[in-house]
């Protein structure tokens, strides 16, 4: 199955959200050891943003489409992370 290209639904200095479709797991695991949305969200992106890295803040199940949260710096994933868990 072929990953849709991500789409962007909103961009700032420090997040990135992205529009997950469902039917794609976040990361690979076990017994999917082909590369998750995820990886393929960092491949497609980064290219097009030389220094910046993604950090998933969140995590949504294979099935499950809608909304997902990049940070793109590691302090502004904890800060999102502890948000989620709170």
């Amino acid at each position: 199955i072929r990953k849709p290209m991500p789409r962007v639904v909103l961009e700032t200095e420090r997040v990135l959200v992205l529009n997950k479709h469902a039917g794609f797991a976040l990361n690979a695991n076990q017994l999917d050891t082909r590369d998750g949305y995820y990886q393929h969200v960092r491949t497609v992106l980064l290219d097009q943003r030389p220094g910046v890295d993604l950090y998933p803040c969140h995590r949504l199940d294979r099935l499950t489409s809608g909304c997902l949260l990049l940070a793109k710096d590691a302090a502004t994933a904890r800060h999102v992370g502890d948000l989620f868990a709170s």
